[in-house]
């Protein structure tokens, strides 16, 4: 069965295409697209602006166009943060609908968390303890346990985008790190319900970008990517390298791999930091996988196919 799944982030919108057989995904066709669509999304602003709207609907667009050619026979599309906490997600949704025809899901966010867990963690039926990490623009995903059994899961309202747009617009120094921190620290209560040192996967553009960029990929590749792993000591060591630039010159230094998060991948080494050191987390696997993939395990699942 031929499926498309659509992860419409808070700052990147992202379709995986496949051929979903035997248990295993065939023939993977995966598309990026980065509009920010909750930019200047905030206590005082709760509307996706007109701007936004419009890339969001070009980029569905294409995106239909290039499902259909492929043969897509299940639309699988699910918004998370940005339409959650909007006044006008209903109202996009509605608008996609009539001009596209596509339905959108607007998902929760323990369903984002369940969803991302069981599309990183990939087989179906393996029963290792794990966390996954899931960083994205508006919220942060943690979920820990095994496929049959998800033990803990919850989204904090926290994420690269509205962290920066917070505190990291114009300094990257020690002060804004250390506020940063403390927010952090306000935010997130896992402590308790994580093992120390525990298996750990992390998902999405933060670990994904960090892992080519400690490595001297200047461009992603995702063969790449998935299954590597990042140590706290040198992402502890980019963060110190990336305190001392702007965004222009992370993109200098570090290339196309950063092109459309070169303003917020130092929020996301940020929090996964955080997590990493609370946790005492000497190192994580990266995968590429996530939501999208969850999307469609899921459907497998409940649709007993």
């Amino acid at each position: 069965m031929k499926f498309a799944s659509i992860d419409i982030g808070s700052n990147t919108i992202l379709m995986l295409l496949t051929n979903y057989k035997n248990n295993n995904f065939n023939s993977e066709l995966n598309f990026y697209s980065m509009p920010r669509i909750s930019k200047g999304l905030s206590e005082s602003n709760k509307f996706i602006s007109n701007d936004k709207i419009k890339e969001l609907i070009d980029i569905l667009k294409d995106y239909k166009e290039k499902a259909i050619n492929y043969g897509a026979e299940i639309f699988l599309i699910n918004a998370t943060n940005a339409f959650r906490i909007s006044l006008n997600g209903i109202e996009i949704k509605n608008l996609i609908k009539k001009e596209l025809d596509l339905d959108i899901q607007i998902i929760s966010g323990n369903e984002e968390a369940y969803l991302s867990f069981i599309g990183a963690s990939g087989e179906l039926r393996k029963n290792q303890n794990r966390l996954v990490i899931d960083i994205g623009g508006g919220s942060t995903e943690l979920i820990f346990g095994t496929f049959s059994k998800i033990k803990y899961k919850k989204s904090f309202t926290t994420g690269v985008v509205s962290l920066t747009e917070r505190y990291l617009m114009n300094d990257y120094g020690k002060k804004n790190q250390s506020l940063v921190y403390n927010h952090l620290n306000n935010i997130f209560d896992f402590e308790e319900h994580i093992p120390k040192n525990v298996s750990a996967i992390a998902v999405a553009g933060t670990p994904t970008s960090i892992v080519c960029m400690i490595n001297n990929k200047k461009e992603y590749d995702n063969s790449f990517v998935e299954g590597n792993k990042i140590y706290r000591s040198q992402l502890t060591e980019i963060i110190t390298k990336m305190s001392n630039m702007n965004p222009n010159q992370i993109t200098e230094e570090f290339g196309e791999v950063v092109k459309g998060r070169n303003d917020v991948i130092f929020s996301g080494a940020l929090i996964l930091n955080f997590i990493m050191s609370k946790l005492d987390l000497n190192e994580i696997i990266v995968s590429a996988k996530g939501l999208r993939y969850g999307a469609v395990l899921d459907y497998i699942v409940k649709k007993k196919l």
